[in-house]
């Protein structure tokens, strides 16, 4: 095994576990409002002009649990396809492999949730997860669009100096 894949592969596994870990705590309970404090603790809305920024993000400052859901997938997401493009796969490969097996790890987390004493499976939570999982992806379409573009314009240039 190459060894950024060794290690990618131990950080994926890390972090699906401590996935495992949170949906195994009964009676996982958040502070109210903590995402907001967590906001103005790291000086995201340290001046009232940009709180309208947040009107979009209402509903799910309602459901903050949904929040961390979607930050929590985002990152399994991140390492996930960084774990499968260190296998040699194509970006677009990748990328699809990425996606399946976040789906399929957010199913069983939410089926064994339901087994949990206090916890209980959700399809919201579902959508959470595969939304963090489709931010995730779209982040490494966007970086490999922006890097096609700029091996394209830099191969037309080229031919422009050539000819």
């Amino acid at each position: 095994m190459k060894k950024m894949l060794k290690i990618f592969l131990i950080l994926t596994a890390l972090y699906a576990i401590m996935i495992f870990y949170l949906s195994s705590i009964s009676d996982l309970t958040l502070p109210k409002g903590w995402l907001i404090q967590l906001s103005y603790y790291t000086g995201l809305l340290q001046h009232s002009d940009y709180l309208f920024l947040l009107s979009p993000f209402y509903p799910l400052l309602k459901q903050q649990d949904k929040v961390l859901h979607i930050l929590l997938y985002f990152g399994f997401g991140i390492l996930l396809f960084l774990t499968l493009r260190s296998t040699g796969r194509p970006v677009i490969k990748a990328l699809a492999l990425a996606l399946l097996i976040g789906i399929l790890y957010g199913a069983t987390d939410e089926f064994h949730q339901s087994f949990v004493p206090g916890r209980s499976a959700n399809i919201m939570d579902m959508v959470a997860d595969v939304t963090g999982l489709l931010f995730a992806m779209s982040i490494f379409i966007i970086f490999y669009f922006i890097k096609s573009m700029y091996f394209y314009l830099a191969r037309l240039k080229n031919e422009k100096i050539t000819r």
